[in-house]
């Protein structure tokens, strides 16, 4: 009988063999293996949402991601952040949508980010409760500040980084008293030396000194990075829940600036309105403040045109001072308006302030 040959692996499997790809797909492979970053794969899919699952559900820690400084091709890392997230958390977004949101494009190099600054914190949102949940534990109609634990009530961006904080926000504000202050010694020569003419006039002529306070004003607030800002929103008792819905679903998924808040219920007010603040990290972007006021018009929070009711920007540098609407000063409580940025969306009119 004819005896059957059976080949060896070792002749189909031989260093010859084409099984593992010609000369020019081997360099290919060992290009990109050579190419390949474990920290810019690791920025990417610490924060998927399937890999999050299934870690939790096995148990593994936290992976430790180090972010890259965008202008460092070098391989060397910057400061690390741990990515964690709660499994129990009720809204679910896929990567792609977080990673929109969060970069700019694919050659910026930053890693998706997701930090909940505000975790741990019995007033603002934890990232284990969906808004809704997050409402019914701190409703702004109906808890006052000794049920909330704080003058306010929030909710961060967890896909922003927290801004820089002030260098030395009681600096500044020392600062800025002493500036008020030289502008109101400068009023009163004005008045002792025209004593006939009527406050208006002595305002007027204080124009110059006062465009003055309000330069160097700005100018300390780049010195000591007081630089917060925020759109207020004054909504009424009856309709604060809801506006406060919107507002901290569209901070949660990103799509409003890098913090939220809202004032407590207060039995006192009159009023019966409360103030929600939409902040943005840094007064003097515009760019990004239009942005945000493009979005609250996109979620129905404001509306565009001249018959429209206006809201306004003031940054935390003023409310610091305390320079609200009617000071002795003459100086513009707020920054902006919508209806005015509205009207100029092609690039706003810059004050001096910035």
């Amino acid at each position: 009988m004819k005896q059957e040959l059976v080949p060896s692996p070792d002749d189909l499997l031989s260093d010859a063999s084409s099984f593992y790809g010609d000369d020019e797909t081997k360099n290919a492979y060992a290009k990109e293996l050579k190419e390949f970053n474990v920290l810019d794969f690791w920025s990417t899919h610490a924060v998927n949402y399937q890999f999050l699952a299934i870690r939790e559900k096995a148990g593994s820690p936290a992976v430790d991601v180090k972010k890259r400084s965008s202008d460092d091709d070098s391989g060397k890392t910057g400061s690390s952040k741990k990515i964690k997230l709660s499994p129990s958390s009720k809204r679910v977004k896929n990567e792609d949508a977080i990673s929109h949101k969060t970069t700019k494009t694919s050659e910026d190099k930053k890693a998706v980010y997701f930090h909940n600054r505000l975790e741990g914190t019995a007033s603002g949102k934890q990232t284990s409760e969906s808004i809704d949940d997050f409402i019914s534990r701190l409703r702004p109609s109906t808890h006052t500040i000794m049920d909330v634990g704080d003058g306010w009530i929030w909710c961060a961006n967890p896909h922003l980084e927290a801004p820089r904080e002030a260098t030395n926000k009681e600096d500044f504000i020392e600062v800025g008293y002493q500036l008020l202050e030289d502008l109101t010694q400068q009023r009163a020569k004005l008045e002792e030396k025209h004593p006939d003419k009527p406050p208006g006039s002595i305002t007027r002529l204080l124009k110059g000194p006062r465009e003055f306070t309000e330069s160097e004003i700005a100018d300390a607030c780049k010195r000591y990075n007081v630089v917060h800002g925020k759109w207020m929103l004054f909504p009424h008792r009856d309709d604060v829940d809801q506006v406060w819905h919107t507002v901290a679903q569209a901070t949660w998924d990103g799509e409003l600036g890098d913090l939220a808040k809202v004032a407590p219920y207060d039995p006192h007010d009159q009023k019966q309105e409360q103030l929600i603040c939409v902040y943005t990290k840094d007064f003097s972007d515009i760019d990004d403040v239009k942005r945000v006021l493009k979005a609250m018009r996109r979620l129905g929070l404001v509306k565009g045109g001249d018959t429209s009711k206006a809201i306004y920007y003031k940054s935390d540098a003023y409310t610091y001072l305390g320079l609200t609407s009617g000071n002795e000063w003459k100086i513009k409580a707020s920054l902006y308006s919508s209806r005015d940025m509205f009207k100029e969306m092609g690039g706003p009119k810059q004050r001096k302030i910035r």
